[in-house]
């Protein structure tokens, strides 16, 4: 086999142990994690282009530059490249893990996404709305502050250059507050003031549920690029989907 062949062959097969890894991680991602299409309001398309990047084409193309068979050094040579690959692949991970949105937390009639690095799970008081380890993000609920104590709180949380949507112990069940939930999203009438263009995507994301929307409240969750749109069940609370014009193939 002559040299172009070999490197050829140590290409493609660096490739495919990368993609079948990489891809499972991105489509974790992509699909769970966030929860389409979450990853684009928050950023986090760009850090997975450049961990598909590096993890599909540095690696790869790095093995096929240093292999030769026979070659003095060439396990030290390999062992480097997956070392410096796995090191950049790590990283990228790590961050987009971190910020995945753990929690989707109500607050006065819109949702707002809570990363795994911005909230302390240990001030919790709730164990039924913990988040689970490899699932997309949990609703909850959250209102202002009232009652005795409440401005030394509120401004407590200033202080800290915090949101409230950031304190856990605060989290309450969505389904314990349906009435004041459904109250205010239909005073905001969302369903009514969506664009044409996001009533196009409602419209068939309703359908290809089966859902009529008398059954369906609508709400928003604000991102650090934008909103979205989340469809939630009137009855039950529970999303349905979630929709932008941005990703029309971003729903749940």
């Amino acid at each position: 086999m002559n040299i172009l062949k070999q490197k050829a062959l140590a290409f493609f097969i660096h490739l495919s142990i990368s993609a079948l890894v990489i891809g499972l991680f991105v489509l974790h991602i992509v699909f769970i994690a966030y929860t389409p299409p979450l990853l684009e309001i928050e950023g986090g398309g760009r850090v997975t282009g450049i961990l598909v990047a590096v993890g599909l084409i540095l690696g790869p193309i790095m093995t096929a530059i240093l292999y030769r068979q026979g070659k003095k050094g060439l396990r030290g040579d390999l062992i480097m490249v997956v070392v410096l690959q796995m090191s950049a692949f790590f990283y990228g991970a790590y961050t987009l893990y971190s910020q995945r949105p753990l929690y989707l937390v109500y607050l006065d009639a819109d949702f707002w996404m809570v990363s795994s690095a911005s909230v302390d799970l240990s001030r919790l008081k709730n164990p039924d709305l913990k988040p689970s380890l490899f699932g997309g993000p949990k609703l909850v609920y959250v209102e202002y502050l009232t009652g005795e104590g409440a401005m030394e709180s509120a401004m407590k949380i200033l202080e800290e250059g915090k949101g409230l949507q950031q304190y856990p112990e605060y989290y309450q069940s969505m389904g314990d507050n349906r009435e004041k939930v459904l109250s205010a999203l239909d005073k905001r009438e969302y369903l009514k003031n969506s664009g044409p263009e996001w009533s196009a995507l409602l419209d068939k994301k309703l359908a290809s549920k089966g859902i009529s929307k008398e059954k369906v409240v609508l709400s928003r969750i604000m991102g650090t690029k934008g909103f979205v749109s989340i469809i939630l069940d009137r009855n039950s609370l529970e999303m349905v989907g979630i929709i932008g014009p941005a990703a029309e193939s971003g729903v749940h």
